[in-house]
């Protein structure tokens, strides 16, 4: 088969085999292996597949809730080991349970059980065949996994299983799309010399996991942020997230006063002496300095420094 007799995008990672190869024996349940499992366990019988000829199918009529389930085989398994499991399934219309699925029974070397790596599915009674997949991880002390098939508290109707896979997620040079996190990455083994220039953008970066301490001094400057991408919104300083500083405190004493001439200041006290813009002249007009008139009101001001000193009332000279 060439490139010339495949259609663009038909074939995508779900279609190909992954590291090295299925190790599931006997996965659409049509040889002898299987038909050795059937013999030998009563409430699993052989039905026609989905696309094949034949499926697994278990009864799961109980009393009570009860999950039957079939052991495939086992296999050697070491700690951190990455497997991509998936099946097919499909219930009958009077199915009652809570799931079917596909796992690997994680063990020591003494036997005991460490945990699970399980592929889900939640079926619709009498629904057409579905497919589910699920990538699985080997705990710690792991030596091997035994796989299971399974029809998890159920109470009626039967479940059938066809076309299983277990792939191992890296090996052979196939990797399996969204296989690789951080667990499977040394400390500082990813540098900026390792990925391809323009190939990470915001888009591969998870929100807020980014931060200084992820940034070399000097290496982030002017010339690497596009124009108008970096707002206020995207900056924090110190811990509490503000970009200005906090505004200064105005002292208890300060208060709005009206502009008028200054009979007496202090060298501490500074009062505003020119109006603002579009505020009137401070003295009325055809008014001269020295007239015993007050000024009339003007624009507030604010007079900042130290308090003021009390200053003993003043009578008007009156006219010469």
């Amino acid at each position: 088969m060439s490139r010339a007799k495949l259609q663009i995008g038909a074939v995508g990672h779900n279609q190909l085999a992954i590291g090295t190869g299925n190790l599931m024996p006997d996965p659409s349940f049509e040889g002898a292996f299987t038909a050795q499992l059937v013999a030998a366990n009563s409430q699993w019988t052989l039905v026609g597949g989905n696309g094949s000829p034949k499926a697994l199918r278990v009864n799961g009529t109980s009393a009570t809730a009860a999950s039957p389930s079939l052991r495939i085989t086992e296999l050697p398994v070491s700690p951190g080991n990455r497997f991509f499991l998936a099946f097919d399934y499909r219930v009958s219309a009077d199915w009652a349970g809570n799931s079917v699925r596909f796992y690997l029974r994680w063990q020591d070397a003494a036997g005991a059980v460490l945990g699970y790596g399980t592929a889900i599915a939640t079926p619709t009674p009498g629904a057409a065949w579905a497919r589910v997949s699920q990538q699985v991880q080997a705990p710690a002390g792991t030596v091997a996994a035994t796989v299971w098939l399974q029809d998890f508290q159920a109470t009626a109707g039967t479940a059938d299983f066809d076309n299983a896979e277990i792939r191992t997620v890296i090996g052979a040079g196939m990797v399996l799309a969204e296989s690789i996190g951080t667990l499977e990455l040394a400390a500082q083994s990813v540098t900026g010399e390792k990925v391809v220039a323009k190939s990470l953008t915001a888009r591969e970066v998870k929100a807020l996991s980014l931060t200084g301490d992820e940034i070399a001094t000097n290496t982030l400057t002017a010339r690497h942020i596009a124009a108008g991408s970096l707002s206020a919104s995207r900056l924090a300083i110190g811990t509490n997230g503000n970009l200005v500083g906090d505004p200064p405190t105005k002292p208890a004493w300060s208060q709005p006063v009206w502009l008028a001439r200054t009979r007496r200041s202090s060298p501490s006290r500074t009062e505003a002496t020119t109006p603002p813009s579009g505020c009137a002249s401070p003295r009325p007009p055809g008014r001269t300095a020295g007239s015993s008139t007050p000024p009339r009101p003007c624009c507030p001001v604010t007079v900042t420094g130290s308090p003021p000193t009390t200053r003993p009332p003043q009578t008007s000279p009156g006219p010469p």
